[in-house]
């Protein structure tokens, strides 16, 4: 099963892979608080491309988080 069949069966739509990516950007950052640290953790070469990770995950924030994370707390028997 791909990302996106699982994407769907969650209920949050259109999903690519790469966003996983962005994703992890931002929990490193927002955890560590290091621009080093996500640019390590990411595999980065020049920090400023970790910076533009980090500079997108202030200005736009995930706009589905909280819809997932409102599923993923949810009792399964409640649809």
């Amino acid at each position: 099963m791909g990302a996106g069949q699982y994407a769907r069966e969650a209920g949050v739509g259109h999903v690519h892979l790469h966003q996983t990516r962005h994703s992890y950007a931002r929990i490193v950052a927002e955890e560590t608080g290091s621009i080093t640290d996500t640019q390590d953790a990411l595999g980065h070469r020049n920090a400023a491309t970790t910076r533009v990770y980090v500079q997108r995950i202030a200005i736009k924030r995930d706009k589905h988080s909280a819809s997932v994370t409102a599923r993923l707390h949810r009792p399964k028997n409640s649809g």
